[in-house]
């Protein structure tokens, strides 16, 4: 009779075991689900960080020839700034000079006329045709000077017009390669953010998991947890059955995923 009250006994606690074991089991198969879960999303958090910092390279490549072709526009922009001041003060005395030069042209045309009106008594005047012939002789010098020098201004001025044409050009050019520097630099910058939003989606997905893989942690530590010896737990009396914690994991997950 005793060993039939053991018997039972043992049967009923057999039985309150395998009743506090079925819980356990469905909880450590989600937890391992969710372990798979978020290491899938972290080999996918890993590869974008990967992609993200291999797309920084080339755009730090990009960058640096931009900065580099800055440097010589500027320098460039500096003798073109330069060279423009000796133009505008070159192109002063030139129109300066044209003043004289017109005045000793019609000078010469007005002493060319007593030298015609004297040539006819030419032997009877020599005298005074040879005075009035030093004064014209020192004009016509002046005059062929300052030709020389005008020549001379112009060359300089064509010169000069030819360089600010020919660093006009090369400022194009700079401008246009800029220009197209700049287009895959803000592409760049484009697919940098379109990138940044999965990933900012894919780590507030994995902080909620980790949060759940928290929750679930817990509630796997209280199951594991032995009975007393003073009394039993709820998971051991049965009187939390299977039905019930499985209410109580769903009301659980709800709470986490949904608020």
């Amino acid at each position: 009779m005793l060993r039939q009250q053991q018997q039972q006994q043992q049967q009923q606690q057999q039985q309150q075991q395998l009743n506090s074991y079925t819980p356990h089991s469905t909880l450590h198969t989600l937890y391992s689900t969710l372990y798979t879960l978020h290491f899938t999303l972290y080999t996918l958090h890993s590869t974008l960080h990967t992609l993200h910092f291999t797309l920084r390279t080339p755009h730090f490549t990009l960058y640096t020839p931009h900065s580099t072709l800055y440097t010589p526009h500027s320098t460039l922009y500096t003798p073109h700034t330069t060279l423009y001041t000796p133009h505008s003060t070159l192109h002063t005395p030139r129109s300066t000079l044209h003043t004289p030069h017109s005045t000793l042209y019609i000078l010469h045309s007005t002493l060319h006329t007593p030298h015609s009106t004297l040539h006819t008594p030419h032997f009877t005047f020599y005298t005074p045709h040879s005075t009035l012939h030093t004064p014209h002789f020192t004009l016509y010098t002046l005059h062929v000077t300052l030709y020389t020098l005008h020549s001379t201004l112009y060359t300089l001025h064509f010169t000069l017009h030819t360089l600010h044409f020919t660093l006009h050009t090369l400022h194009s050019t700079l401008y246009t390669l800029h220009s197209s520097l700049y287009t895959p630099h803000f592409t760049l910058y484009t697919l940098h953010s379109i990138l940044y939003t999965p990933y900012s989606t894919l780590y507030t997905l994995h902080s909620t998991l980790y949060t759940l893989d928290s929750t679930l942690y817990t509630l796997h530590s209280a199951l594991c947890t032995p009975p007393s010896s003073g009394s039993h737990s709820l998971q051991c009396t049965g009187t939390v059955t299977g039905e019930k914690c499985a209410t109580l994991f769903k009301s659980l997950v709800s709470q986490k995923c949904f608020t």
